[in-house]
């Protein structure tokens, strides 16, 4: 199995068996306008090119997916014979499904049922001429990532590592607003790089959790609906509530679908690897296990999860202040556990760790060093936003992230409506910070890009907003709105006299 340990790199290569693309055979290169061929004269630009095709990382995400997939869970659906028909693994004949979708209910397993997947096929990479490439679609909207962001995260991986097509550089060149690959220019940019390559498999988690789902959710079914039929070695695999069922047949009749629920032995192990503290479970059960790990409460799993973590990442308080109890936890662990009450908006959870753990509330933790309200309201969890919001020593301005985003950037960035008017109710708050990332845009000039008609009202009451700020590439939030063709917030800027 490929080891993602051994991408490093901030952009690795892509998941496949070779390292460089081969077009010395390939028919696309004679056409007139070179639109698919590749142009080698501008290797400095590669860290540019990759970052404005999306801000997305997928091999942080598939990292973290995998990480919490218990070892040997649903490793079943590796041998059912659908599954080896549509991977390429199956020996026997008979027809190939392009399409393969395991669908799932709330809370199904989806996400490790795709790291499974995808690391079964990264295996096969390293000994076929295929490229594996995945979209985490529920952690991307996590992050605050748009749909154009998701499908460029997959232009991304397909360019990682090889020659970027001369089409991919003469749209960043040509790129003059400083925005991102726009949803024409990613359906093109897929197609012609795909059509370069012998074979890949796309696999899209939780498709449901795009932004803007009812109106990119059609979209996406369509264009890869094309695109299959352009690119028949293409596979196709979709998991969660959309992948079974009319929402898939309706695009891919001839689809291979079926349910995916925890066999039996997935539960078993799921137990096996977790602390005994299920919400039916009596408490006690769980207080009288845990008195009996007395020396093992600041033992790691092999993936550095602790029982601290376990218990404040399913919000159970009583047991997150046992363990804060022992002298054992150590302040790296109370870190990283407060960052995960706090992306799943456990706000009971986040005041015991800051109060008993005593962590400043104000503090940049993390590998990616996050405040807690930061991440909460890059989460959209109102009521831990409310709740930190209420504490005197909380400081609501301070930017944090991979893109050094304010609590309001991070909120504008979601559309995340009700924390942005939270915090724009405040004095303490400044609307134009702008953010750190490849476009340096103030929390305006991101509603207007995004069309956000809303936030954008809510922004222009505040007094002291400056509605002109350009972004690093001279762009100011109305020409973003023109270009997205936001009608209503380019009147709404051009009724303001500055």
């Amino acid at each position: 199995m490929l080891n993602m340990a051994q991408q490093s790199s901030q952009y690795p290569s892509a998941a496949d068996g070779t390292n460089n693309l081969d077009i010395s055979n390939s028919p696309d290169m004679s056409t007139g306008d070179n639109i698919v061929s590749i142009d080698t004269g501008f290797e400095d630009d590669r860290e540019k090119i990759l970052k404005w095709l999306s801000p997305v990382e997928p091999y942080q995400q598939h990292q973290t997916a995998r990480a919490e997939r218990p070892d040997g869970v649903g490793d079943w659906l590796l041998e059912t014979h659908g599954f080896l028909k549509w991977s390429g693994s199956s020996t026997q004949g008979g027809c190939v499904h392009t399409v393969l979708g395991c669908s799932a209910q709330w809370g199904g397993g989806e996400t490790h049922f795709s790291s499974l997947v995808i690391d079964a096929l990264c295996g096969q990479a390293s000994r076929k001429d295929i490229t594996v490439t995945w979209a985490y679609c529920k952690t991307s909207r996590l992050e605050g990532h748009s749909t154009e962001n998701v499908l460029g995260g997959i232009v991304k991986q397909l360019v990682s590592g090889r020659e970027i097509p001369v089409n991919i550089r003469q749209a960043f060149r040509n790129n003059i607003d400083g925005q991102g690959p726009q949803w024409l220019d990613i359906k093109e940019m897929l197609m012609t790089t795909i059509a370069l390559l012998p074979q890949v498999y796309i696999c899209i988690d939780a498709l449901e959790y795009i932004s803007n789902a009812l109106e990119y959710r059609p979209l996406v079914f369509s264009f890869l609906q094309d695109l299959v039929r352009e690119s028949p070695s293409t596979r196709l695999l979709f998991t969660g509530r959309l992948s079974g069922g009319k929402h898939l047949k309706e695009y891919f009749p001839d689809a291979m679908t079926f349910p995916i629920s925890p066999a039996g032995n997935d539960i078993r192990i799921h137990d096996q690897t977790q602390l005994p503290c299920g919400e039916k479970e009596p408490e006690k059960v769980a207080t009288k296990s845990l008195k009996r790990l007395r020396i093992q409460a600041n033992l790691a799993d092999k993936h550095g999860r602790t029982p601290l973590l376990f218990a404040a990442k399913y919000g159970h308080q009583d047991l997150v202040k046992m363990l804060l109890e022992r002298d054992v936890i150590n302040v790296e662990q109370r870190h990283t556990t407060l960052l995960w009450a706090a992306r799943k908006g456990h706000g009971e959870v986040i005041n015991i760790l800051i109060e008993h753990g005593n962590i400043d509330p104000n503090a940049r933790l993390g590998l990616i060093p996050h405040t807690v309200l930061g991440l909460a309201a890059e989460c959209g969890h109102v009521g831990v936003v409310k709740m930190l919001l209420e504490r005197r020593d909380i400081k609501p301005d301070l930017a944090s992230g991979r893109n050094h985003r304010t609590p309001l950037g991070g909120a504008v960035r979601g559309g995340y409506e009700t924390i942005v008017k939270i915090l724009l109710e405040r004095d303490d708050v400044d609307p134009n910070t702008p953010d750190a990332s490849y476009r340096d845009e103030t929390p305006l000039g991101w509603a207007a890009s995004e069309g956000l008609v809303e936030v954008v009202k809510m922004l222009l009451k505040r007094r002291d907003i400056q509605p002109d700020i350009p972004n690093n590439r001279g762009c100011t939030p109305l020409s973003l709105a023109a270009r997205r063709g936001s009608e209503e917030i380019v009147n709404m800027l051009l009724q303001r006299k500055d």
